[in-house]
């Protein structure tokens, strides 16, 4: 392990995250945040690396609820 990077604004913002999570096997990182658009509160989102660019999306309904959702 290494120190933590900042990998730019497709994952870091400057809102509120939580419960980090990384899927091995489908090479994903899996987060709540309310610092992207989302459909209200803490959403999860997926990140993935493709062609050494981080893109994010967000889970929506039926994984989203109305509420915070944390995992």
């Amino acid at each position: 392990m290494g120190k933590p990077v900042n990998i730019g604004s497709a994952i870091n913002t400057i809102g509120e995250w939580d419960v980090p999570c990384i899927r091995e096997m489908e090479n994903s990182f899996r987060f709540s945040s309310d610092g992207l658009p989302g459909m209200g509160g803490l959403d999860i989102f997926c990140a993935k690396e493709i062609n050494r660019e981080h893109g994010n999306r967000n889970m929506k309904y039926p994984i989203k609820s109305s509420g915070d959702d944390y995992g």
